[in-house]
């Protein structure tokens, strides 16, 4: 009897941990193909967003509202402290946009005579990178 409550004792304390990883892992696994329903501070991406309530304005012509594509999202970023000036290493990238195409659209309340023809840009495909200040406002603290 002693021997079966030992061999016992053995199986549980070589695979009840080997259990709860497993456990673990599938958790996280689960939530990552989830993640934008159930955990949405575990989304760390950065992708294309439609946006509804962008104006077109042109001189002559009522404002008209059209739909125009963006970048969304957040990115992975890290800050840690270096021994030397200037006692920090950092990557702090942001969702940007890395490739755009021209849309038209035709306004419909003008004046007559007026260029009818509103062109604009819209993202087709975001990346996180690091923010160019010669065509991005990068806030600086």
């Amino acid at each position: 009897m002693f021997f079966k409550c030992q061999a016992r004792h053995r199986w549980t304390a070589t695979f009840l941990p080997l259990f709860a990883l497993a456990l673990l892992i599938g958790t996280i696994v689960e939530g990552a193909r989830y993640q934008d329903k159930s955990m949405p501070f575990l989304d760390v991406s950065c992708r294309v967003r439609e946006y509804t309530k962008y104006e077109a304005k042109l001189p002559g012509c009522m404002d008209e509202v059209v739909p125009a594509r963006g970048c969304y999202g957040r990115c992975q970023s890290f800050e840690v402290p270096v021994l030397l000036p200037p006692h920090k290493a950092s990557s702090h990238k942001m969702c940007l946009v890395e490739e755009i195409e021209l849309l038209s659209v035709e306004l419909s309340d003008c004046l007559p005579g007026v260029n009818r023809t509103f062109v604009y840009q819209s993202a087709v495909r975001c990346r996180c990178k690091k923010c160019i200040e010669s065509n991005t406002f990068c806030a600086r603290n």
